[in-house]
């Protein structure tokens, strides 16, 4: 009989493995610290993350990993311990979920939004139904917390084909300032960035998954998670804002190839067509306002979707 996974979020998670995690990777993880996961083991930032978690004895994430590992030889044998085994706690992790709290003064005042920035279930596990189970828990606790729609994008690798790369402002001097205000909570644990970077790393190698041809293909930017890990473990708040003044434009005959409803839109819409429908069980409808009208997202024009609760 299958074991049950069970909800946590990440804090909740590393507070519970936090000595297997620094025997493991050699890194402070805050020693069991109840402290370093909040009072209620959720974020007090804009970001959240929730994981559907193995608490229990066993040894894989797979049961199919027992003869392979037989028939392996050292270096195999390490690699598959690596990805399956227990022995390396975040393989405990079978599927996970980023939320974002919506902060921005060109959506309807009624209306208080999340977007679901990243769902995964782990190529690794042998689990079925873990991406519905995160988005069931994930609608019920929205809409428990007051929200009223989710949104949502959906990557993919030919949206951004011909779009202008947006302005990146120099941050160096505030992350200099929280680094110096962090020095000062003295007590509380506080991840390094090798810790930041382990995690981002194995959710990362989560979502890997294989093309037609059996190659590895990644949906979302190592460095994409990474910057969500760091927000969320040291519950940062963006400020309230948007990405533009006024609603975009799209050409009025037919929007141009780079445009939302274009050529390289239309194409990456294509390629992610079984992820939209998977969005569509659950509620979802493409609202591509989300992107025209709201600026809730960057210049790149994903397929937007929105879910009301």
């Amino acid at each position: 009989m299958a074991r049950a996974l069970h909800h946590t979020t990440l804090k909740e998670f590393i507070c519970c493995f936090a000595l297997e995690l620094e025997e493991y990777y050699g890194e402070d993880f805050g020693y069991n610290d109840p402290s370093s996961s909040g009072e209620d083991g959720g974020s007090k930032g804009d970001t959240s993350i929730i994981c559907l978690v193995d608490v229990g004895p066993g040894r894989n994430t797979s049961r199919r990993t027992s003869p392979s590992l037989r028939k392996a030889g050292l270096k195999r044998r390490q690699k598959i311990k690596h990805r399956y085994s227990y022995d390396n706690p975040m393989n405990r992790i079978h599927g996970f979920l980023i939320g974002e709290d919506v902060k921005n003064t060109l959506i309807p005042s009624h209306n208080k939004m999340i977007s679901l920035s990243l769902i995964c279930s782990s190529v690794f596990s042998d689990k079925k139904g873990i991406g519905s189970d995160l988005m069931k828990r994930f609608l019920e606790q929205s809409a428990a917390n007051g929200y009223t729609d989710v949104i949502l994008e959906v990557a993919n690798e030919w949206s951004g084909v011909d779009v202008e790369p947006e302005d990146e402002e120099d941050e160096d001097d505030e992350e200099d300032e929280e680094d110096e205000e962090d020095e000062e909570d003295g007590d509380l644990w506080q991840p390094s960035d090798e810790v930041i970077d382990i995690i981002a790393h194995e959710f990362w190698r989560k979502t890997m998954r294989k093309q037609t041809d059996e190659r590895p293909y990644y949906n979302v930017a190592e460095d994409y998670i990474r910057c969500l890990v760091s927000d969320y473990l040291y519950d940062l708040e963006d400020d309230i804002g948007h990405t533009g003044t006024e609603p975009l434009s799209v050409s009025e005959d037919e929007p141009k190839d780079h445009e939302y409803g274009g050529f390289w839109y239309r194409k990456g819409r294509a390629s992610q067509i079984g992820l939209i429908k998977f969005y569509e069980k659950f509620g979802f409808k493409e609202e591509p306002e989300i992107h025209l009208g709201w600026h809730c997202f960057g210049n790149i024009p994903y397929p937007s979707m929105i879910c009301s609760l």
